[in-house]
């Protein structure tokens, strides 16, 4: 038996006899069935190889799951850009523009609409011909908008990008007249409150990046880029951000083959980003001092207004049974997760020292998996007795469609705040087991008592004054 290796492309060209390039429906395929682990691989290096040995069961899977993909009445966008002669990254920016018809998410392009089709795109290339022309045409000389001067510019081929400033003294004058945001220029820092970097911060720890450029010795600043699928989000953060001049919120569909034939539908996308500033610069040397590797720098403080970004961006409040087991009263439990894979393990220390000492909570780390570079991903979950205590420190949801991430199902989690002293940990305080602390829980002159315990899913639990109570009667019974 074979054991050699293969990577992909091998195995795509020895069963389709050539190449397949990564968008095509072949490759999109086989990575999806890789993903779903339907198709046997091991890592190696962070590279996916293949055992020769499973090529035959590799290549029956692949056309199996081609054939029926393709005896639907749907062709794939990759195709039917090619038939149309038209680029890829063209024809799905039209499909993202609602100009061609017959789109269905997930699956492709309708058969019966590609005759129509044909026609739009006609259209479609003749406009861009069209615009095109004028272009070659124009001379490619410009005025100032400041200072009058001539300058030569490659024009815009839709007329919406073109300079009108011949340099940075002329560009940074005419903003400071037209009152576009004075100081967001790439050369010209912007005063950073403290409200604007706890926010900052938090999306880094979150959903948010910095984008550093190599030559950054010679002038190049840092800018920030935020992806998301909730417009209403997007919305807000960017408003937040007004005073870096963030560009306007542009939206497209999620990564992956356009037609969906990796069986994992496409989804809105809204993205923005700012220029580059020297005040985002010296964040970026913060949080990505290797190499771009993002960090937690050891000085970060998680204010309310850092846990409340870094929530909304990257934590999540799960329930179910996909996640948890049933409790005592038959009724599921809920988590709050927050998702740090992106980190270091010295990095989530970090951050649990910081969260356990803003809060005063006791946050944990677990164990996910392994990335490709072999390095154990970690998350942070929050027990639910720190629920209440969490939520209200990083006060109400900023945005009505996250509030979800606030609806604690289960109001008995709001009694943790109170009710802090398990039996155990009363035992351990008194020198006891906490078998004996139920015996007595049971007993005639606690039940007609005034003690302030309660009972959460058939656990009892002691308040402050409840523990002092319980150890008051103990003492006066010479019980310990």
């Amino acid at each position: 038996m074979n054991n050699a290796l293969l990577t992909r492309q091998e195995i795509l060209i020895q069963i389709f006899g050539e190449e397949k390039p990564k968008g095509s429906q072949e490759y999109g395929t086989f990575a999806n069935l890789c993903n779903k682990n339907k198709i046997p691989f091991e890592m190696i290096d962070g590279q996916r190889l293949f055992k020769e040995s499973n090529f035959k069961e590799i290549k029956n899977i692949l056309l199996n799951k081609l054939d029926e993909i393709n005896n639907k009445q749907y062709i794939s966008v990759f195709k039917l850009s090619e038939i149309v002669e038209v680029p890829h990254s063209t024809f799905g920016a039209w499909i993202d523009n609602e100009l061609i018809p017959g789109y269905v998410c997930g699956k492709g392009i309708m058969v019966s609409r590609i005759e129509e089709i044909k026609l739009i795109v006609k259209k479609l290339k003749a406009e861009k011909e069209n615009i095109l022309g004028k272009h070659s045409n124009e001379p490619h000389l410009f005025p100032c908008k400041i200072c009058g001067k001539m300058f030569q510019a490659k024009p815009s081929k839709y007329n919406t990008n073109n300079r009108i400033t011949c340099s940075k003294e002329c560009s940074l004058k005419y903003r400071q007249e037209q009152k576009i945001f004075p100081g967001a220029t790439s050369n010209e820092s912007v005063v950073l409150t403290e409200y604007l970097r706890d926010a900052v911060y938090g999306e880094l720890l979150g959903d948010g990046c910095l984008r550093g450029k190599k030559n950054q010795s010679k002038g190049a600043n840092a800018l920030f880029s935020y992806c998301t699928s909730n417009l209403e989000y997007a919305t807000y953060l960017r408003k937040i951000l007004l005073n870096f001049d963030p560009a306007e919120i542009t939206h497209s569909l999620s990564a992956g083959g356009f037609d969906g034939y990796d069986g994992n539908p496409r989804f809105d996308v809204y993205h923005f980003h700012t220029p580059t500033n020297p005040t985002l610069t010296k964040i970026y040397n913060k949080f990505y001092p290797n190499s771009g590797e993002k960090i937690v720098p050891e000085d970060i403080e998680l204010t309310p207004t850092t846990c409340l970004h870094w929530y909304i961006g990257d934590g999540f409040l799960l329930h179910g049974k996909r996640y948890f087991k049933e409790k005592p009263s038959g009724k599921l439990s809920q988590h709050i997760q927050l998702m740090t894979q992106c980190f270091d393990e010295h990095s989530i220390d970090i951050l649990i020292a910081k969260l356990n000492q803003a809060v005063g909570i006791e946050c944990e780390k677990f164990e996910t998996n392994l990335n490709k570079k072999g390095r154990m991903k970690y998350i942070i979950k929050i027990p639910p007795k720190y629920f209440t205590k969490f939520l209200k420190y990083i006060g109400p949801c900023p945005v009505e469609s996250y509030k979800y991430k606030w609806n604690i199902i289960d109001p008995t989690y709001e009694k943790y705040e109170k009710y802090i002293y398990s039996t155990g940990e009363v035992g351990k305080k008194l020198g006891i087991s906490s078998n004996d602390v139920r015996y007595c829980s049971k007993s005639d002159w606690f039940q007609n008592s005034d003690i302030d315990a309660t009972k959460m899913w058939s656990r009892l639990r002691f308040s402050q004054d409840g523990f002092d109570q319980f150890k008051k009667y103990f003492e006066e019974r010479k019980l310990i």
